[in-house]
């Protein structure tokens, strides 16, 4: 049995950090902390063990660095993302954080700022989907994330847009018509846009007999446009 008497020397001077009983052939373990190291710098762990018929010393050096506070920012890319009524966004959430020593801290992750139709999921590998329906209003949409750790909470903006899905109407002009076998009439054909990005439309006709030909000019376009029947 014996006693290990522990000292720390480094910027401020030397500082005991306790004294402990021993037995030989075990193998101890100890911790450091508090006002012993408490400055950044360079160390000196010295233990002096006093047994009945020795004495031993060894010593092992170390460093201290100050660490960063905790903090972490928050970033989404892209940071505009436009969506047909009914579809869902994509966007990439990415978390940076103060020290890398914080990497993997838990934040907790909410959106805010967007129709209550419209759902959002975050998965753990950062994907921010933003989910419309049929009933999502038409409109741009500045929503925030927010996330909270450790007591910290930051924020940070993206925009979604959504867009009507593309609907037109077809009117023809008259509404009937009449000639003789063999002659030939004329309907007026308008295209209007109603909602959405104009799409190219195309012109058919079923109904007639077979002997009869109709042509369309234009065949088709981009409403709204007019075409000869």
């Amino acid at each position: 049995f014996g006693t290990a008497e522990i000292t720390v020397i480094g910027p401020a001077g030397s500082v005991s950090a306790g004294t402990m009983n021993i037995e030989t052939g075990r193998l101890y373990t100890f911790m450091l902390y508090g006002s012993a190291i408490s400055f950044p710098g360079f160390y000196t762990v010295k233990v002096v063990v006093s047994l009945p018929l020795d004495i031993w010393e060894g010593s092992a050096p170390f460093q201290v660095i100050q660490r960063v506070p905790f903090d972490f920012s928050l970033t989404i890319s892209p940071s505009v993302v436009t969506v047909i009524r009914g579809g869902t966004a994509k966007y990439m959430v990415s978390r940076t954080f103060s020290d890398p020593s914080y990497t993997g801290t838990p934040i907790s992750l909410t959106v805010t700022g967007l129709d209550p139709s419209v759902t959002s999921t975050i998965t753990p590998a950062g994907e921010l989907s933003l989910r419309t329906t049929d009933a999502t209003p038409p409109g741009t949409y500045v929503f925030t994330l927010s996330g909270t750790a450790q007591g910290i909470t930051r924020q940070t903006t993206a925009t979604l847009i959504v867009e009507p899905p593309f609907e037109y109407t077809l009117t023809v002009s008259p509404i009937s018509g009449t000639v003789n076998t063999g002659e030939k009439t004329k309907f007026d054909v308008v295209i209007n846009l109603v909602s959405g990005k104009p799409e190219t439309v195309s012109l058919g006709l079923s109904g007639l007999p077979a002997d009869i030909a109709y042509t369309f000019s234009p065949p088709s376009g981009t409403p709204t446009f007019t075409s000869t029947l």
